[in-house]
């Protein structure tokens, strides 16, 4: 299994899941005592999100 963000491939994994998965993404902001600066709601844009199947195996 392997991990792309931007084209830039970030790991490799040789074990797969044999269970559905799921995409989950969650963006934070921790100001740890400064004041925030802006205006809210902020905006995080995902362009493109792609999974992959592997291609059935020829009988």
């Amino acid at each position: 299994m392997a991990f792309f963000v931007d084209h830039e491939l970030i790991k490799i994994s040789n074990q797969s899941p044999h269970y559905p998965m799921q995409f989950m993404l969650g963006i934070y902001e921790f100001p740890e005592g400064r004041q925030v600066a802006g205006s809210y709601p902020k905006r995080f844009t995902v362009d493109c999100f792609r999974g992959h199947r592997p291609a059935p195996a020829p009988e």
